[in-house]
């Protein structure tokens, strides 16, 4: 090639590459077209609590722990999850571990010591991450074994010696947390005095409390009545059988009546030695004008009620004696004086 030609071509080559530099100094970039977002991501996982059914709805002794561990499912999107924190709670007694991380098949426990009352309990067990989740357990705790007896009703009563009987004597039996305690035998003993038990109320009812009826023997004196617990537990009454009065208790309002507080007749019969007082009360005391009246052969002088409702006359002559208040004769009393 002569030096000429070499010149041409080498002027030609850089005249070339000039074009082609002043080219792409002015090319345009391609349309990309409208932009796509990226993809969501996937949703979280569902994590889901459930009481294994195995550890619900147990009894258990107030004050113990339940027989059987409490126990939880964890499930994320329905498969067993290992290594969640659950945390255990109860609103009475105590729970622990206070946090129980699950299993390889995503079972979690507690033990459940139920508290010092009696009835219907419940437990708590929520997972962490779950958005609160909550499994929820019932149990009853029932009372323990009884062991204190206490007097209720009815202690440090007096009662005309000759009345049929003292307002029922009443004890509460419990465990020693103070629950009422059910079923529990009773025993009733006259330890001293003028009296006899007439009636036992038997074993505790559901509120704990048992029952008896004591009556006077007939004699005035101080008495004492004891309620005992198969355990050897004990509460006495006092009881004072004072001296014998005769009373007839008179109603007056709605339907007339009359009854005897010693025998409970009605209309009412009673047995009075001589010299004796017989009472009449109005109850209920209703203010009004009430006239007691002899109506029988052997007459005495009745009267009007005074003031207060009481009307007392003493009979000192031996005889039947008959009569009404306020002149209703189809209400008759009788007294026999001897």
């Amino acid at each position: 090639m002569t030096s000429a030609r070499a010149v041409r071509v080498a002027i030609l080559f850089l005249a070339a590459v000039a074009l082609g530099l002043a080219g792409c100094g002015d090319s345009v970039a391609p349309d990309p077209g409208p932009s796509v977002p990226p993809p969501p991501p996937p949703p979280p996982a569902v994590l889901t609590v459930t009481v294994d059914p195995s550890t619900d709805h147990q009894t258990g002794t107030v004050g113990t722990a339940l027989s059987t561990r409490l126990r939880v499912m964890v499930r994320s999107d329905g498969i067993p999850k290992e290594g969640v924190a659950i945390t255990w709670s109860a609103p009475e007694g105590n729970i622990f571990p206070a946090t129980a991380i699950t299993d390889a098949d995503g079972f979690a426990g507690a033990t459940f010591v139920l508290g010092t009352t009696s009835g219907s309990k419940r437990a708590y067990a929520v997972a962490f991450g779950s958005g609160g989740a909550t499994a929820t357990f019932t149990a009853v705790a029932v009372p323990g074994p009884a062991a204190v007896i206490t007097a209720e009703f009815g202690d440090g009563q007096t009662l005309p010696a000759n009345w049929p009987a003292f307002s029922a004597l009443a004890v509460l039996v419990t465990d020693s947390y103070g629950n009422s305690v059910e079923h529990e035998p009773v025993s009733w003993v006259v330890e001293q005095g003028p009296v006899v038990v007439i009636t036992e109320g038997g074993a505790t009812d559901p509120s704990g409390y048992a029952w008896s009826l004591v009556a006077p023997s007939g004699v005035p004196g101080a008495a004492k009545v004891r309620a005992e617990l198969n355990n050897g537990a004990s509460v006495s009454f006092a009881l004072t059988a004072g001296s014998p009065e005769w009373k007839v208790t008179v109603g007056v309002i709605g339907d007339f009546w009359m009854i005897s507080e010693q025998n409970h007749s009605s209309p009412p019969v009673d047995t009075l030695p001589v010299g004796a007082a017989m009472q009449w009360a109005i109850n209920p005391y209703d203010y009004e004008d009430h006239i007691l009246e002899s109506v029988g052969v052997s007459a005495f002088i009745g009267g009007d009620f005074p003031y207060g409702g009481v009307k007392s006359v003493t009979f000192v002559t031996p005889g039947t004696y008959q009569y009404t208040v306020d002149g209703i004769v189809n209400v008759v009393g009788t007294i026999v004086v001897q």
